[in-house]
């Protein structure tokens, strides 16, 4: 499938002897296929130089480096590639995962092709680890609720996120705090912010490219926060993190207005279908009215009110069965009714079917029903439309 894996680098041996030149050879061949890949363009001439010059870098440069370069190389492809086609970038990622496993393995490494809320997690208890790591050394000077820290922080693993709820962003956010806090108290504020700033830079350098990097601000104290931004007021990647993440917002803005705008042509519409047909119901010539599934009423139509004589502001939110005199009738739908909600099955229920009863002025009408039961949004309503059959009974017609 992959013809570059037949490439064999000059002056790179075939049979690596340790794991650090294994995973050379495999970001050689990484950076050879991706530099065929490339186009003519001017971004893809930079980017050519780019890698060439990370081709250069020695082994732990060169390890520094990757996640920058490799970032850069998927920014590039996810930008030219277009929806009709798999794009580069994927197959960038399957090839890794599939033929370049010493990439994916690597533990500095393997953070970069987890998912993002795995990334996001590993980035805070990556970071909060080396912190302690770096100012404590294991010596918590009797502090135990450090020590319960650290021992949280080293039990999640390289290769997936937690669900506990300890490696919350909030959570991690209260534990940064309380680290700052105790390195403080025990060293000093500004050997703390130190600390805290020396371990965010490696990061920084490291990670700074990947989206979810962002994350780590949030985890920050106030006090290192402010020093990392005055810090790096003049950093080198600052201003290709800010503006990657700016495009980033400007594309989720982008992207929510469409959400926005669709959902309320949606509700719009909606709404103007809602509105037609309660014009149509209302405007029927056949009385109607919407029970729920306790058979109150929901909706009363002006025929409704015009055969029964109550109007809608008498009904809407009251029985049916407040409006039958009859109570063997009564006895006998609300029987049914059960049956149906037990068993599926009904004499009445998506039936016609004919009865008498009594309207508001206390005279007989017979009428002709058909009830239907319908579900909207999860709910059980049934649908009544009743006609006037006292003409045909009193003539004696069927």
């Amino acid at each position: 499938m992959f013809n570059f894996l037949k490439f064999k680098p000059q002056n790179v041996k075939s049979k690596a002897s340790s794991e650090n030149s294994n995973l050379e050879l495999d970001i050689y061949i990484l950076t050879s296929y991706v530099l065929k890949k490339l186009g003519n363009s001017k971004e893809a001439k930079l980017l050519s130089r780019e890698i060439h010059q990370f081709n250069n870098l020695k082994s732990g440069e060169k390890l520094q480096q990757f996640p920058h370069i490799y970032f850069r190389i998927e920014e590039y492809f996810i930008a030219h590639d277009t929806q009709s086609k798999s794009t580069e970038a994927s197959r960038l990622r399957h090839l890794i995962e599939s033929r370049l496993t010493r990439i994916r393995n690597h533990s500095e490494l393997r953070v970069l092709f987890l998912p993002q809320h795995a990334q996001e997690q590993l980035f805070c208890r990556n970071l909060l680890k080396d912190v302690m790591e770096d100012a404590f050394a294991g010596d918590f000077h009797g502090n135990q609720n450090l020590k319960a820290i650290a021992e949280k922080l080293s039990s999640i693993s390289n290769d997936n996120a937690s669900a506990d709820s300890f490696y919350s962003k909030e959570s991690m956010s209260k534990n940064a705090q309380f680290i700052f806090e105790s390195a403080a108290e025990t060293f000093g504020i500004e050997n703390s912010i130190k600390v805290f700033l020396s371990v965010y830079k490696r990061y920084f350098e490291k990670y700074s490219l990947l989206d979810t990097f962002t994350t780590t601000v949030g985890i920050l104290p106030d006090e290192v926060y402010e020093a990392a931004f005055s810090d790096f007021s003049k950093h080198k990647h600052l201003n290709s993190f800010f503006q990657k993440h700016i495009r980033k917002l400007e594309r989720e803005n982008a992207m929510l207005r469409k959400q926005v705008k669709k959902q309320t042509e949606l509700k719009e519409s909606h709404m103007e279908s809602a509105e037609l047909r309660s014009t149509i119901l209302h405007n029927t010539f056949d009385a109607y009215f919407l029970l729920d599934r306790d058979v109150k009423i929901k909706d009363w139509n002006k025929q409704a009110e015009k055969l029964f004589g109550w109007n809608a502001k008498e009904t809407v939110g009251r029985s049916l069965l407040d409006f039958v005199n009859s109570r063997e009738l009564r006895d006998k739908f609300m029987s049914d009714m059960l049956l149906f909600h037990q068993t599926g099955k009904s004499n009445y229920v998506n039936n016609k079917f004919s009865f008498v009863t009594d309207t508001k002025s206390g005279d007989q009408v017979a009428i002709e029903a058909a009830l239907r039961s319908i579900k909207v949004g999860g709910n059980l309503l049934f649908s009544v439309f009743i006609r006037d059959i006292t003409p045909r009974r009193s003539s004696g017609k069927n």
